[in-house]
């Protein structure tokens, strides 16, 4: 981020470092084109959407894991657990090797 966002200004048409001159000519063109607006707004729709499925999930999944009682509810605690303990593993893995 710290390089794309000045390049972002640069008034030249291809990426070039250090960034030459200043311009906002490319924010421009995004905002008042119809077709990126309409995709902006079809991808907020869809950020909107998954937020809101994800919380939902999120909250039952909590609610059975500490309010229920049912036979495997370790297992299920350990597989909605999984994405948090993974990356951290294959980390430590590749940085042993």
């Amino acid at each position: 981020m710290l390089i794309i966002a000045p390049l972002s200004f640069t008034e030249v048409r291809d990426m070039q470092w250090p960034p030459v001159g200043f311009s906002t000519r490319w924010y421009e063109t995004v905002l008042t084109s119809s077709e990126w607006q309409r995709r902006v707004v079809a991808s907020l729709e869809i950020a909107i959407g998954s937020a809101v499925l994800a919380t939902t999930l999120g909250l039952l999944a909590a609610l059975a894991l500490v309010r229920g009682r049912f036979p495997g509810k370790r297992l299920v605690a350990a597989v909605l657990l999984s994405p948090l303990v993974v990356p951290s593993v294959v980390i430590a893995i590749g940085m042993f090797f």
